[in-house]
């Protein structure tokens, strides 16, 4: 599910935050929710918008060299600027950019953390083949790795963690927000497309293998 959002409240974003991730489910709330479970997602997205700016970085590389190594990891380590309640809201900011190579990373930063959070649409409008349709600019290879990343951003299968909502300003107008929510129909979704695959012999592996600008599948 996808809305537009304006006011003050649970659907408001602090000006020093990027996005909020928010967990919702009976009994999920400050005090009795586990740490692993707030961390488990935290961690999912990081390495989510880590593994999209790869993608970005080896379908569209900026031409700039001497660039510092693992800029991209610390790209994707946003830096946690709050948590409330409401469900558990879990509240990013943007990343540092400073040095050399500041603009170069931030036009990459850009263009991955709006390619994720199409692919994270997608998903919750319930186009689980998006990877076929969405994204026709992309190889084959980045568009099963962007379904793999979206699954690990769903709910469980069972237990009191029912939805996973994301809130972002929109690129359009920093004034309205927009709230992405997944839940278990969308991850039913995903694991049909990823059987899809699978039936047709695609191996994410392999597909994965043999891409040498990208070191793993995430």
């Amino acid at each position: 599910m996808m809305d537009m959002e304006e006011g003050a409240g649970p659907t408001d974003l602090p000006a020093n935050a990027l996005l909020a991730i928010q967990l919702e489910g009976h009994g999920i709330e400050l005090g009795t929710v586990s740490a692993g479970t707030v961390c488990r997602y935290v961690d999912a997205f990081r390495l989510g918008l880590q593994a999209t700016i790869e993608i970005v970085e080896a379908v569209q590389p900026v031409q700039v060299t001497g660039r510092r190594k693992r800029w991209i990891e610390r790209m994707a380590d946003l830096p946690l600027v709050g948590m409330e309640s409401s469900g558990v809201r879990i509240l990013l900011g943007t990343p540092r950019q400073d040095g050399l190579f500041a603009a170069a990373e931030h036009e990459a930063f850009g263009r991955a953390f709006e390619l994720l959070f199409q692919s994270i649409a997608s998903a919750a409008e319930g186009d689980a083949f998006f990877v076929n349709e969405n994204f026709g600019l992309l190889p084959r290879w980045a568009e099963l790795r962007l379904l793999g990343i979206v699954a690990r951003l769903m709910p469980p299968k069972r237990g009191p963690l029912k939805r996973i909502s994301f809130l972002r300003r929109t690129p359009e107008d920093e004034q309205r927000l927009l709230r992405i929510t997944l839940d278990r129909q969308c991850r039913q979704l995903i694991e049909t497309a990823i059987e899809h695959q699978q039936a047709n012999h695609v191996s994410f592996a392999r597909v994965a293998v043999t891409q040498s600008a990208v070191r793993e599948l995430w």
